[in-house]
């Protein structure tokens, strides 16, 4: 009875045969990184672990909860790269399905202009694609709302021209 989850818990049912069609479980069952010493000390200090919390923010994100993907994609990118598109579109079995939850997210943004965690998620998610110029806008969005955000900063001035600067930055005070 320990074992079971409480009452409060989430519980999912995973489809390993899909998984597997999909070359995830391949993917993460051969991940050169997962099976150095120092990484799984790593993960055994702090608990965070690169591939579940990809995983997680991708079962978030498909489910259509925009915001609780945040929190795994923030912790990810704040020590590196997330997924490149080759990557996450392999953990579909029809892109369709795929640009549907993406046309979700990309309306939820629009329908919520005050949260910064949703136009994160679609930054990132535009990142994996490939497509830099599209995540900027949202990026923009997250920085103004949360101007503390050090990781959609960092992303955000990596995509944009170094010509280009907020107006506190073009030109010094005039006396």
């Amino acid at each position: 009875m320990a074992r079971l989850p409480s009452k409060d818990a989430v519980i999912l049912e995973i489809d390993f045969a899909a998984l597997r069609r999909a070359g995830l479980i391949a993917m993460l069952a051969n991940s050169k990184t997962a099976q150095e010493a120092e990484y799984k000390q790593f993960i055994a200090n702090t608990e965070f672990d690169y591939t579940q919390d990809l995983d997680l923010a991708l079962v978030s994100f498909a489910q259509g909860k925009e915001e609780q993907a945040a929190a795994p994609l923030y912790a990810v990118l704040s020590v590196g790269p997330g997924w490149d598109w080759t990557t996450l579109i392999g953990n579909y079995s029809d892109a369709s399905v795929y640009t549907g939850q993406l046309r979700k997210l990309e309306a939820f943004v629009k329908a919520h202009p005050k949260s910064a965690k949703a136009p994160f998620v679609l930054a990132y998610h535009y990142l994996s694609q490939g497509q830099g110029e599209a995540a900027i806008k949202p990026l923009e969005n997250v920085v103004a709302l949360e101007p503390n955000d050090k990781v959609s900063a960092l992303l955000l001035g990596k995509l944009q021209p170094a010509s280009v600067a907020t107006p506190a930055q073009a030109a010094p005070a005039q006396p």
